[in-house]
């Protein structure tokens, strides 16, 4: 049987891992998504509806066929395709290690850590100063 998990339209979805984001015994998923734009600047031309690079994870919730969607981040320019999950700093939750690519001077290596608090707070905050636009989910 076949179950969709969820989409991240108009963007286009490129890679996925599997992990126990949430802690709490099941397996989530973890995924990148390419930008269609220029690579080397943020073009004037790009709208919130064009495919965009976005980093999102899908929590699957229990007892449930739909999964809830949590947006870290999307930019006009990033093609976020690669995932690793560790605990890179030995706090008991998965971090995510990644790979950036096509959005020169941002291309590289990336660490998402997950920060775990008992406040609201976003699970994964962004630590770069400067970088590709931010733009609005569709």
């Amino acid at each position: 049987e076949m179950f969709v998990v969820g989409d991240m339209l108009p963007d286009q979805l490129v890679s996925v891992s599997l992990e126990d984001i949430d802690s709490d015994g099941d397996l989530d998923a973890f995924s990148g998504s390419y930008s269609r734009g220029q690579r080397d600047q943020d073009g004037h031309g790009v709208s919130v509806d064009d495919p965009l690079g976005r980093i999102t994870w899908f929590e699957n919730v229990e007892d449930s066929l739909f999964w809830k969607r949590h947006d870290i981040t999307r930019r006009k320019r990033g093609m976020y395709d690669k995932w690793i999950s560790r605990d890179l700093d030995f706090d008991g939750d998965p971090d995510f290690i990644g790979t950036r690519g096509n959005s020169e001077p941002y291309d590289g290596v990336i660490w998402l850590e997950q920060i775990r608090s008992k406040k609201r707070l976003k699970n994964f905050i962004q630590a770069r100063e400067k970088d590709s636009m931010q733009m609005p989910l569709p």
